[in-house]
């Protein structure tokens, strides 16, 4: 293999633990997601209506269907991206594979 080969295997290895670390947290993010759905369903049966969000450095009092709602939709996006990085180290790998074989 030439010089130009090792090099580009090597940058296609670092994206693909690069992203394969993005899958880790993303999938912390999910399960955070997760745990303050069951919190907010726990304070609706106590029959609290609102419920603190933080968004970034901001902490909000909102309704709690409305929270629902919003952490449901940021659950969706996260799904979509872990499942672009995915799809994007599968080719990464088939890629690598074909350079390292040559």
């Amino acid at each position: 293999m030439t010089r130009e080969v090792l090099v580009q295997a090597e940058l296609l290895q670092e994206d693909i633990v690069n992203e394969q670390q993005q899958i880790i947290h993303l999938q912390q993010v999910l399960k955070e997601n997760d745990d303050a759905l069951i919190l907010l369903k726990q304070e609706a049966t106590k029959g609290n209506k609102k419920a603190w969000m933080n968004y970034g450095n901001i902490f909000m009092r909102m309704p709690t269907d409305d929270a629902d709602s919003s952490i449901q939709q940021e659950a969706a996006r996260i799904r979509t991206e872990i499942e672009t990085l995915k799809k994007g180290i599968t080719e990464k790998t088939q890629r690598l594979s074909k350079l390292t074989s040559r």
